[in-house]
């Protein structure tokens, strides 16, 4: 069993740092991918972020200088030696182009310079802006698009002075796998893999608490168990002990095999019943009307009924509800030999209640022959005085009336109210005052021993 449970334990746990460990994997992944495949927009305004602004005037000059050369591709002389622009009616769409990617990127140029803190920064891209935008509103209004040549001069000339911005130029293009970029983004990285790596610690929280919650409910299910086992093997002992103690004093009083195969069935049948019940319970208690109910069966199912019961509703715990029951065995089994059940019309009322933590409870006999106090007493007598005052701690008065028997008991609320089998042993760990076994050896020894100093016949 423990070789399962640490096997199941370590499988448990190969599977959350599994979990734990593909998680990571993708968080980086992702991570990576997400560097990568930024464009360069992306860049320029991670690097505006970040604060990092020379990055930034880095990618806006190369941007400047891309656009450029395409636009210098656009505007070029024929072979005729006649202008694009002043020749062919095409020439107003491709100075239209030039006007809209100047202005786009002067007015990127500008909100860039904007959000600039220190006036002086990166002066030559100041400069560069002020020609940009000079031939943007020449282009605009129409005062050189006649010149094609001229055009492609400034163009030539604002190209020229990028010359200086090249070396940054090709810095901004491999910016993705430079330690600029990874600065630039480092903000948004930290945020992403602090969101994947939450989102894969996630299932290693949720499986850590299981195992732990597991363990612990392993762990007092297995005191449980080992507890249980210990109160059975006691339990079973005890039994054993009480029936051949009941078996041996029995066998003392009786005077024929059928009279000792009667009383000794009796008291066995009463004991079996009670275990039953209790093993119902988990031998955690049982009603004290349910344990009467069991133990006077045969007699509650006659027509009309030979004995009533009524009373509160108390708990035996399972050390006093096997004495009970065979107390209330022997008090029957006494009626029916010689008391208010021998006869027709005999009765038998069971009562009690509670008062000050003490169950009163009370056996009344009616109807029944007269009674007079025996000059000896049995077997059965001396087990309800042992049983009462040894295993219940409780008192016992046994009043022979002419108009029948009254047996009235007294038992300690704690006695019945403390329980230590069952279920609730399962939970003690340990006990500050020894406790009683039930129908232990030695109080039989003892009833044993009062028994044979009083010989006489089965009260």
């Amino acid at each position: 069993m423990d070789l399962a449970n640490r096997l199941d334990a370590a499988s448990r746990s190969i599977a959350v740092w599994t979990l734990a460990i593909i998680g990571l994997i993708i968080a980086v992944s992702i991570t990576i991918l997400l560097l990568l495949a930024r464009s360069h927009g992306q860049l320029l305004r991670s690097a505006e972020i970040a604060g990092d602004y020379h990055l930034a005037s880095t990618v806006r000059a190369a941007t400047i200088e891309r656009h450029l050369r395409k636009a210098e591709r656009q505007v070029k002389r024929r072979p005729d030696g006649t202008t694009l622009a002043g020749t062919d009616p095409r020439g107003a769409p491709v100075l239209s182009r030039i006007v809209y990617l100047l202005e786009h990127e002067m007015n990127a140029l500008a909100e860039s310079q904007r959000l600039y803190a220190d006036p002086s920064f990166d002066a030559p891209l100041r400069r560069l802006y002020v020609q940009c935008d000079r031939l943007a509103h020449e282009v605009a209004t129409h005062r050189a698009t006649n010149d094609a040549e001229m055009i492609v001069a400034r163009l030539d000339s604002i190209r020229l002075r990028l010359g200086q911005f090249r070396g940054l130029h090709w810095n901004a293009y491999l910016a993705h796998d430079s330690s600029a970029a990874r600065a630039a983004g480092w903000r948004r990285f930290s945020l992403l893999s602090i969101i994947v790596a939450a989102a894969g610690l996630i299932p290693i929280v949720i499986a850590t608490r299981q195992i732990i919650a597991t363990m612990r409910e392993r762990q007092v299910t297995d005191r449980r168990r080992r507890l249980l086992q210990a109160e059975l093997d006691h339990r079973v002992k005890n039994n054993l002990a009480a029936v051949l103690s009941l078996s041996s004093q029995t066998v003392r009083t009786s005077s024929s095999l059928h009279e000792f195969d009667e009383a000794f069935t009796g008291r066995i049948v009463a004991m079996a019943r009670t275990h039953e019940a209790l093993a119902r319970t988990t031998w955690s208690g049982i009603d004290l009307a349910r344990a009467a109910s069991l133990t006077l069966a045969s007699h509650l199912d006659a027509v009309p009924p030979r004995i009533t019961i009524e009373g509160a509703s108390v708990s035996l715990p399972a050390r006093a509800a096997m004495p009970m029951c065979l107390v209330l065995h022997e008090l029957a089994t006494n009626a029916v030999k010689h008391g208010a059940i021998a006869v027709p019309g005999g009765r038998v009322s069971i009562s009690w209640e509670t008062h000050e933590g003490i169950v009163h409870l009370s056996w009344v006999e009616q109807g029944g022959p007269a009674v007079s106090e025996p000059r000896t007493f049995g077997l059965g007598t001396q087990l309800i005085e042992g049983f009462v005052r040894h295993e219940l701690r409780g008192e016992v008065a046994i009043d022979y009336r002419p108009e029948g028997l009254v047996c009235r008991i007294a038992l300690p609320l704690t006695t019945t109210a403390a329980s230590v089998g069952g279920s609730d042993a399962a939970t003690q760990t340990e006990s500050t005052e020894p406790r009683p076994s039930a129908l232990k050896a030695d109080a039989f020894l003892e009833i044993s021993e009062v028994a044979a100093g009083r010989p006489g016949r089965v009260a």
